[in-house]
């Protein structure tokens, strides 16, 4: 489907409720997956989504294989408390990993101290953050 179009270079699902639908976690790691998979991908556009730890984790692990250069994620984490922190931690952690990734928008996602000292490693280790 989606993930073996042949020249597919954008894909806008913000605000769609990706996170919210009935199958959970679960049914947005196998969307990620798929949409991922793609040859010709470049932009993809998620924002307003609802990604949990595992989701962002799973986007984090698909991006070290795609050839994605911009990625749009704002307000997409789900959890934000003291002890817990944001979800989109858990996509932090991979973001050294994302050689292709040249445009990143992690806005509106409560991150915190924990969060932005992952941010800042990782952007000192990838290739083309500056």
């Amino acid at each position: 489907a989606i993930g073996s179009h042949p020249s597919l270079e954008t894909v806008v699902l913000s605000d769609t409720g990706l996170g919210h639908a009935v199958g959970g976690p679960e049914q947005t790691r196998a969307v990620l997956t798929e949409l991922l998979r793609g040859p010709c991908l470049e932009t993809l556009d998620l924002g307003w989504s609802r990604l949990t730890e595992s989701t962002f984790g799973h986007l984090g692990q698909c991006l070290s294989t795609s050839n994605l250069s911009t990625l749009l994620v704002p307000c997409c984490a789900t959890s934000s408390s003291f002890l817990r922190g944001s979800s989109v931690e858990f996509f932090l952690e991979f973001l050294g990993e994302a050689s292709s990734l040249t445009r990143l928008d992690i806005s509106l996602n409560t991150i915190d101290w924990k969060s932005a000292l992952v941010l800042e490693d990782a952007v000192e280790t990838h290739p083309d953050f500056r």
